[in-house]
């Protein structure tokens, strides 16, 4: 994916896994800590999360198509390295988003009597690791991101006036 509307698709995709993952992670923590949104909300937020980590994937990917167009800087480099990381830490937000909803359907769906014992602990297992993997997913998006600005803009702030002179050709003095 090059190009979206004819301008580079890297910067537009991008926003979406910017807007999502956070979207995202707020709402497993909160499906993981209160049950009435879970029951409300929770499968939404299931989507929402596989949407955050396909978004992370096509910004990748555009990334990848842009990077080949533009100078590489240790700031591009670094900022490459970090975006390749950050579909495997969407990732797991879904993954515990959904580990959340099918525990929580099971625990629900039966009386409390037949739940195996092991269905508490599991329980708060998932949702501590849904909590982690939120904090860590939308800290690790705003670092992609801060790198990503870093990159784009490091050229402009070294050089605000360009690389042309005085309109004679000629450098000022």
């Amino acid at each position: 994916m090059d190009t979206l509307f004819g301008l580079p698709a890297h910067p537009l995709v991008v926003h979406g896994a910017v807007v999502l993952v956070p979207l995202a992670a707020i709402g497993t923590i909160t499906i993981a800590l209160w049950g009435e949104a879970r029951r409300r909300v929770g499968w939404i937020v299931v989507g929402l999360g596989a949407a955050a980590f396909v978004f992370t994937l096509m910004a990748q990917a555009s990334g990848g198509s842009l990077e080949e167009k533009v100078d590489e800087s240790p700031q591009s480099e670094e900022h490459r390295e970090q975006g390749d990381t950050m579909p495997w830490l969407a990732l797991p937000i879904v993954i515990t988003a959904a580990g959340v909803m099918v525990l929580d359907r099971r625990r629900t769906s039966g009386d409390a009597e037949s739940q195996p014992s092991w269905m508490g602990p599991a329980v708060i297992v998932v949702s501590a690791a849904a909590v982690l993997a939120s904090v860590v997913g939308t800290v690790f998006i705003a670092q992609v991101g801060h790198s990503g600005a870093k990159a784009t803009w490091q050229e402009i702030q070294d050089n605000p006036q360009g690389d042309q002179g005085d309109e004679s050709g000629e450098e000022g003095e």
